[in-house]
């Protein structure tokens, strides 16, 4: 339905509520649409009567802030989605890998967003820093991948150190890099979530996929690494994998409105923390080697689906680094060849080694 009317109905509705008290002659001439002769006179009595009432009723007053809010959101929304689609209309639209329908994922409504910089043969002008809506409307519709090699150069970027190395113990026989990157990824697995923080959450919906979502209220006050938590009492440990996150799906989420029904409880243990920045994201892309297993949000959508790493050392968009994907299942109709994706490392995650789908297809 139109979201803007909608608004507008309940609005009204919630009018109606407020005057419920009134005396019928007071409310009728508090709330009557004034005459053309004395429109401006009775306008101003009317907003002084009805922020008195609303003084006197805050919870009604935080219910009509929230609908308004949810009134403006939907006609950005309906604004950036036509922008999105005038923007896409391309005979470019299919380079990138970005055809191809096998998978078919379910399609969520897009916030919009501008074709990103540059074209095929031609490196994008470098943008910094971005903000995180940004990226994640390049991640819906990327055209303009440079060489990672070619930005570091411009802007005269050092070399990262490989933070997996570190996770080698002294005096032990020498572990594979699969090993150490889930050992990498294991610290920062039940880490402290953050208002505000990006997440991939699991049975967000009844459909259980995992989808991008934002963390509502902070979650606990420490970091915590996996071994941190293996060395709880069994008790406790059940009680933290157990404790509910209240986070909000991406699509819905308004840092300005807190709307009680499109929040969820999610249990901690169906939660993947996703990086805050692009350092955290360019370092956490070391830990996705090529033919390593990871949950990545499928262009166009804001849900995740397992794939399997090509390449995560060789593309960029701006000063995200771009880690390149074949999704389960996501093959040419044609020639049954899987489709390769750019995404960024931003929405880019292993996928615990515990879970079956870890394991190559």
């Amino acid at each position: 339905g139109n979201g803007y009317f909608r608004t507008l109905s309940h609005l009204k509705r919630i009018r109606k509520k407020l005057s419920e008290d009134e005396p019928e002659a007071k409310m009728a001439k508090t709330f009557a649409r004034p005459s053309d002769d004395h429109k401006n006179q009775e306008t101003h009595i009317d907003s002084n009567h009805e922020i008195e009432k609303l003084k006197q009723h805050p919870t009604i007053a935080k219910s009509i802030l929230g609908e308004m809010g949810l009134g403006i959101t939907f006609c950005s929304t309906v604004a950036s989605a036509i922008e999105s689609v005038l923007s896409s209309i391309s005979p470019d639209d299919n380079e990138n890998g970005s055809g191809g329908n096998a998978i078919k994922p379910t399609r969520r409504k897009s916030t919009g967003s501008k074709r990103a910089p540059g074209s095929k043969g031609q490196a994008p002008k470098i943008n910094s820093p971005q903000t995180e809506n940004q990226v994640i409307q390049q991640s819906r519709n990327i055209h303009g991948t440079m060489s990672r090699k070619e930005r570091d150069k411009q802007l005269s970027i050092p070399k990262m150190k490989d933070p997996i190395e570190a996770m080698v113990v002294a005096d032990e026989k020498k572990p594979t890099k699969r090993e150490l990157a889930f050992r990498h990824f294991e610290t920062t697995r039940y880490r402290a979530l953050k208002n505000g923080d990006f997440v991939a959450a699991a049975k967000f919906q009844e459909s259980g996929a995992w989808i991008l979502a934002r963390v509502v209220h902070d979650q606990n006050e420490k970091d915590m690494s996996s071994a941190d938590l293996k060395s709880l009492p069994k008790e406790k440990r059940g009680e933290f994998l157990d404790s509910r996150v209240v986070l909000q799906d991406i699509e819905s989420f308004n840092a300005g409105v807190k709307d009680l029904n499109k929040m969820k409880m999610v249990a901690r243990k169906s939660i993947l923390p996703l990086p805050r920045n692009h350092v955290e994201s360019n370092l956490w892309l070391y830990r996705c080697r090529k033919g390593f297993r990871v949950y990545a949000m499928y262009p166009s959508t804001t849900r995740l689906y397992p794939a399997t790493v090509i390449d995560s050392t060789s593309f960029c968009i701006n000063e995200d680094n771009i880690c390149v994907v074949e999704f389960d299942g996501d093959a040419d109709e044609k020639t049954g060849k899987l489709h390769q994706k750019h995404i960024p490392g931003r929405f880019v995650t292993l996928i615990p080694k515990e879970y079956p789908v870890s394991k190559a297809s």
